[in-house]
C-alpha cells in the first residue's frame, strides 16, 4: 500500500515536472519565433507569472545613467499596476525617460550595476522585512506591496540590459531553486532575444537608409533633369519647392528672395494642405514686410558675409573629413525644435506665423554674393533631422545657384537681343522717315509719314505733332492714332 502511494506520488511529481516543462519550452519558442521585442516581454511577463503564480512580474530596463523604467509588467487583478501609477506620476514621455522610475535595488544606480556586474546571478528575498534592508529601500517596496522577490539580471552579450523580477505581495515565500533557476532561464531568452532584435532593427535602419539615400539620389537626379530643360526662372523654382516638398515630406517648402536692404519676400512656395500659404498672405499683405524675413537681420547680414557661427551647425559627418563640400563655406541651419534654441520672442513670434516646429535653412548663392534662401518646415512637430535630407537641400541650393545664373544670363542675352532688334528695327524706321521726307515735297505728307512711322516702331497708341503760333497757343497739325481711340485732330478740326 505505501509503495503505490509512493509511486502515485512520484507519478504526480513527474507530471507536473512534464507539465512545467512543455510550458516553458513553449514559452521559449514563442520568445524566438516573435520578431516584435514589446509582444515578446507582453508575452514573458504574463505566461511566467503564472507559471511561478506571484502576484507581479516586471521587466526593467536600465538607462545610461543607470536610472531605468519599467517596460514589461503583468500583475494580479488585486493589485495595483505599477505602469498605471506611473503613468499618472510622470507628464510626459521625455520625464518618464530621465527619472529612476522604479527603484528596484537603491545599490544598483548608485553602483552602476553593482553585484550584478561582478558574476552575481540572482537576488532572492523571501521576506524582505528579515534581509536587513534599509529603511527608505524597505518603504519602497512597501509602496510597491512587494512582501518577497527574485531578481535576475538581463545581459544583452556583455551589456547589463535591464532586470526581470517577480514579487509576492500578500504574503513571504520561500522561493525554490527550480524557481530562481527558471527565472535566470528566461532572463537568458530574453538577452538573446532582445540581442537579435535590435540587431534586425540596426539592419533594418541600415536597409531604410539605404533606400532613403537612393531615393533621394534619384529626386536629385530627376530635378536636375526637369531644370536642365527649362530656361524660365519661375519654372524652376517651382520644380524645387514642389518636387524637394515632396521628397522631404514636410509641410511647407519656400524660396525666398533677398532685396538689396535684406529685407525680401517668398517668391515660390509649396506648402501641404491644411495650412496657409505665406505667398497668398504675402500677396494679400497681410503681414507687415518686415515680418517677412525668414530669420533676423543681423543673422540675414552676417551670413551673406560668411562669418556667422551663431545657430550654424556643422554636419558631424563633413567635420570628420575636414568639410567636405562644405569648407568652402557652404552652412545651413537644421532645427528640429524651434522652442529649444534660445531664440528671441520676436523671431519665436514670426516663427509662429509661419507655424513652423522645425526647419531647415539653406542659402543660394548667386557667384559670391547671398542670393536668397531655400526652407522646408515641419508644421505638425517637432522633427529630427537627418544628415541625408540637410545634404540633399544643400546639393540642390548649390545646383539652383547654376540654374540662376544660367537663368538669369540667358535673360541678359534675352534683353541684348531685344534691344539690338530694337535698335536696328529704329535705324531701319528712321532711314525710311528720312527717304520718305527727301522724296516728299509735302509737308503734311512728311508729318503724316512721321507720325505714322513713330507710332509703329514704338507700338505706341497716339503719336502727334503739334505747333506753336506766335502767342504760344498751338494746335496739332498731324496726329497717327491707334483702333478704338478717339482722334485729337478731328475734335480739334469739327471744333
Amino acid at each position: 500500500m505505501k509503495s503505490q502511494k509512493r509511486d502515485t506520488s512520484k507519478a504526480r511529481i513527474e507530471s507536473v515536472v512534464a507539465d512545467r516543462a512543455s510550458i516553458i519550452n513553449t514559452l521559449i519558442d514563442k520568445v524566438r519565433c516573435i520578431q516584435d521585442i514589446s509582444t515578446v516581454f507582453k508575452e514573458i511577463s504574463e505566461e511566467l507569472r503564472q507559471i511561478l503564480k506571484s502576484d507581479r512580474l516586471l521587466i526593467y530596463q536600465f538607462n545610461p545613467d543607470w536610472s531605468g523604467r519599467v517596460v514589461a509588467e503583468s500583475v494580479g487583478k488585486d493589485w495595483i499596476p505599477l505602469l498605471l501609477e506611473l503613468d499618472s506620476r510622470v507628464t510626459n514621455e521625455a520625464q518618464a525617460e530621465q527619472e529612476d522610475i522604479v527603484v528596484l535595488d537603491d545599490y544598483l544606480q548608485k553602483t552602476q550595476g553593482g553585484r550584478y556586474l561582478f558574476g552575481q546571478k540572482f537576488s532572492v528575498a523571501n521576506d524582505i522585512y528579515g534581509q536587513g534592508f534599509s529603511d527608505c529601500y524597505l518603504e519602497t517596496l512597501e509602496k510597491y506591496q512587494a512582501k518577497a522577490y527574485i531578481i535576475v539580471p538581463i545581459f544583452q552579450g556583455e551589456k547589463l540590459w535591464g532586470l526581470l523580477s517577480t514579487y509576492q505581495n500578500d504574503r513571504v515565500r520561500v522561493w525554490q531553486d527550480s524557481e530562481t533557476n527558471l527565472m535566470m532561464l528566461m532572463a537568458n531568452q530574453l538577452g538573446i532575444a532582445i540581442q537579435q532584435w535590435e540587431y534586425a532593427e540596426q539592419l533594418k535602419q541600415e536597409t531604410q537608409s539605404k533606400e532613403i539615400a537612393e531615393k533621394q539620389s534619384n529626386t536629385l537626379a530627376h530635378i536636375l533633369y526637369r531644370i536642365s530643360r527649362v530656361y524660365d526662372l519661375d519654372e524652376i523654382l517651382q520644380i524645387i519647392t514642389q518636387e524637394l516638398r515632396h521628397v522631404l515630406q514636410s509641410d511647407r517648402f519656400v524660396v525666398y528672395k533677398f532685396n538689396s536692404d535684406w529685407s525680401g519676400q517668398v517668391v515660390t512656395e509649396s506648402v501641404g494642405s491644411g495650412w496657409s500659404s505665406l505667398l497668398t498672405q504675402q500677396e494679400n499683405n497681410e503681414f507687415p514686410l518686415e515680418e517677412r524675413v525668414l530669420m533676423d537681420h543681423d543673422t540675414i547680414e552676417n551670413w551673406s558675409t560668411q562669418e556667422y557661427e551663431g545657430i550654424w551647425e556643422a554636419d558631424s559627418y563633413f567635420q570628420e573629413t575636414e568639410g567636405g563640400r562644405y569648407a568652402y563655406g557652404k552652412k545651413f541651419s537644421a532645427v528640429n525644435d524651434i522652442y529649444t534654441q534660445g531664440f528671441p520672442d520676436c523671431y519665436i513670434q514670426a516663427l509662429e506665423r509661419y507655424q513652423a516646429k522645425a526647419y531647415i535653412i539653406v542659402p543660394i548663392f548667386q557667384g559670391e554674393e547671398l542670393w536668397g534662401l531655400l526652407g522646408t518646415y515641419q508644421n505638425d512637430g517637432v522633427r529630427v533631422w537627418q544628415d541625408s535630407e540637410i545634404d540633399l537641400m544643400v546639393q540642390v541650393a548649390n545646383q539652383s545657384a547654376i540654374a540662376l545664373q544660367q537663368a538669369e544670363y540667358l535673360e541678359q542675352l534675352k534683353q541684348q537681343t531685344k534691344l539690338a532688334v530694337s535698335a536696328a528695327e529704329r535705324a531701319k524706321t528712321i532711314a525710311h522717315i528720312l527717304y520718305q521726307i527727301r522724296h516728299s515735297y509735302d509737308i503734311d505728307e512728311i508729318f503724316r509719314i512721321i507720325t505714322q512711322e513713330i507710332r509703329r516702331v514704338l507700338q505706341s497708341d497716339r503719336s502727334l505733332i503739334y505747333q506753336f503760333n506766335l502767342d504760344w497757343s498751338g494746335q496739332i497739325v498731324a496726329e497717327s492714332v491707334g483702333n478704338g481711340w478717339i482722334s485729337l485732330l478731328s475734335r480739334q478740326n469739327n471744333n
